[in-house]
């Protein structure tokens, strides 16, 4: 028999492997897609300098930066979550049959 638990398993697997999927299409898409345009207008991706260019982060770095954020943001939120779980009265057990018969 399934419990609630195995069933929200299942469905966050299933939720997760359809975004897999779909991210998987789109950089494949994205990939073609910069492909083309390379051959097609090789000097599109050549920007003039900008004036502190330099002292940006690459794109790679700033996501990096984000989702370490993110990662630590949501480890404080789990405790902060945790914490006020246990603060919430234990659901009552139903009464024992022998209890319900007297």
């Amino acid at each position: 028999m399934s419990t609630i638990t195995d069933i929200t398993t299942l469905a966050q697997e299933q939720v997760l492997a359809g975004l897999e999927l779909g991210q998987r299409w789109v950089l494949g898409t994205l990939r073609t897609t910069a492909e083309t345009l390379d051959n097609v207008l090789p000097d599109l991706g050549k920007l003039p300098e900008q004036p502190f260019a330099q002292q940006l982060p690459s794109p790679q770095e700033a996501v990096q930066a984000g989702f370490d954020f993110v990662e630590k943001l949501v480890a404080s939120q789990r405790a902060f979550a945790s914490e006020v779980a246990a603060l919430a009265p234990k659901p009552a057990r139903p009464a024992s049959r022998k209890a319900q018969a007297a």
